[in-house]
């Protein structure tokens, strides 16, 4: 601190010197700078309270109502969804449950982050979300064989995500890096291809509308500026490459240039990428750390406070929380781009922490946040939680005996995500088609998984126990909860017309198959 008072008794001194010179000048209606706005880095818990106060201050000017917190049981299993990718398992529910600590919320976000299981190595937050940054790199990408290509960025995302490197690390290694090579051949190393994918999923940018004409979308993007930041893409990691492109039907010839309008200084031999990356992941974009925490919050909530995530720059699509927007952003960059540290901040929030029953009319509107927005699983999701509810063995490997289009070796595991639809972008509109219901109910992957169910057979076996403890193990252990009165009632009637070990399998199914299961609520 003290090395900073000559500095402010040199700004007051200067702050002095100029309302003096101000109030001599001929010209007294010449108007002073804007104020500087001075923020305060807050820890994660400080920036869960500052998230709570912004969005309970649009609560009170809109008139909505918040909904109650979620009970213990619906919270643990969101929380164990988003941060592991599957659904709690029993015993973890119940030691969660039994948790007397007042901020056990809190802890268990980080204690989730490191649970593996067989061994040290398989971490389950690692899988998921080397998973989910994968499926969004190459979410843009519109062909099976660019999907299978990024698979094999997975193991290089699992390390990041081990490490938790931050985020502006990780797209500035994949832009510039062997790696990128793979993200660069997914989009087939066409300028265009790249530039329209990066600004989207980096930016927030959605600048292909300008691809052929001036953007009529909202976005005030030109074609020449598509052009401009496609030039930085051509001759894909060659030093010395000229950052220019041509534009299609059009003798032009443009320079590479950034989208806030500034000219870059590439260096002699430099691949132009590097100069772009530098510029892309700095502190200073204007872009990027605001598109990253509107993307994080946006998996977290259900929906982003700027939705569509992609439409971040149209006049008629503003963040639904400006200041709220701000501040994410801007603490995401103070703590350089801490990944876990925006996850603490965001699940520490009473907003992330409501439930997802509506109880109010004025909860319908999904971008003030008074209530948990019901989100669609993701195909990985789906079976990783069948794996966990059920208790049975992984599934093996691919072998040489099951093959994709593609000549890759295909795992059951593969097979049925295969038959789901990519919903990373619309989680809250997510439909199950004939296809997926089926895979679900008579699927193959899944009759194996409850055939050989180690969950079930344990629930049959305990045949001297109530049928009411039998029946709640079997909620508790697919949808997180123990049943309601009506529906115990319901379950105990008709276990007692049929053979007993017969009717829990069908409790058991009818479970893993119901809407409560596949959602995240």
């Amino acid at each position: 601190m003290g090395s900073r008072l000559p500095f402010l008794a040199l700004a007051v001194l200067c702050l002095a010197i100029g309302r003096i010179w101000a109030a001599d000048s001929p010209d007294p209606t010449e108007e002073l700078p804007p104020p500087t706005v001075h923020r305060v880095l807050l820890d994660a818990e400080a920036l869960s309270a500052k998230i709570d106060q912004l969005i309970a201050a649009e609560w009170a000017a809109k008139g909505a109502t918040p909904a109650p917190l979620a009970d213990d049981a619906e919270y643990f299993r969101r929380l164990s969804l988003d941060i592991t990718g599957r659904t709690p398992s029993i015993t973890l529910l119940k030691d969660f449950m039994d948790d007397p600590r007042p901020d056990k919320r809190r802890l268990w976000v980080d204690i989730l982050m490191q649970r593996t299981i067989k061994d040290a190595s398989n971490n389950l937050y690692v899988n998921h979300f080397a998973t989910y940054w994968r499926t969004l790199f190459f979410s843009q990408t519109t062909n099976q064989q660019a999907q299978l290509i990024g698979a094999q960025l997975e193991p290089w995302l699992k390390k990041h995500v081990k490490e938790n490197t931050p985020y502006n690390q990780i797209v500035k290694e994949l832009l510039t890096t062997p790696q990128g090579n793979i993200f660069y051949q997914a989009n087939e190393n066409k300028p265009e291809n790249i530039a329209s994918n990066t600004s989207r999923l980096f930016l927030g940018v959605k600048l292909e509308c300008a691809q052929c004409h001036d953007d009529r979308s909202g976005g005030h993007w030109t074609r020449t500026q598509f052009w401009e930041y496609a030039a930085f893409f051509t001759g894909i990691n060659r030093g010395g490459a000229k950052a220019e492109i041509k534009i299609p039907d059009k003798n032009q010839v443009v320079q590479a240039r950034f989208l806030d309008g500034a000219q870059p200084t590439i260096k002699p031999g430099s691949a132009p990428q590097l100069t772009l990356a530098d510029w892309m992941t700095s502190a200073n974009n204007p872009f990027f750390a605001r598109a990253a925490v509107n993307r994080m919050w946006h998996y977290f909530m259900g929906t982003g406070l700027v939705d569509p995530v992609d439409f971040m720059a149209i006049d008629d699509n503003p963040p639904s929380h400006p200041e709220l927007l701000d501040e994410l952003a801007f603490q995401f960059a103070a703590h350089n781009f801490d990944l876990k540290y925006l996850m603490r901040a965001i699940t520490g929030s009473r907003a992330y922490q409501l439930t997802s029953r509506q109880t109010h009319e004025s909860q319908e509107n999904p971008r003030l946040f008074a209530r948990m927005a019901v989100r669609g699983m993701t195909a990985e999701q789906i079976f990783d939680s069948v794996l966990e509810a059920t208790g049975a063995d992984a599934p093996p490997p691919g072998n040489m005996n099951r093959f994709n289009a593609f000549g890759f070796p295909n795992s059951p595991r593969d097979e049925f995500i295969a038959r789901f639809t990519n919903i990373a972008d619309k989680r809250t509109e997510t439909h199950t088609s004939i296809l997926q219901a089926l895979t679900l109910m008579n699927g193959k992957t899944l009759d194996d998984l409850l055939k050989n169910s180690k969950a079930l057979a344990t629930v049959q076996a305990n045949d001297q126990s109530p049928l009411t403890r039998n029946i709640e193990e079997l909620y508790l252990v697919t949808v997180s909860r123990k049943p309601t009165p009506e529906e115990m009632e319901r379950m105990v009637k008709y276990v007692a017309t049929r053979d007993r070990k017969a009717a829990l399998a069908d409790i058991f199914w009818a479970l893993l198959n119901s809407a409560e299961f596949i959602l995240n609520h």
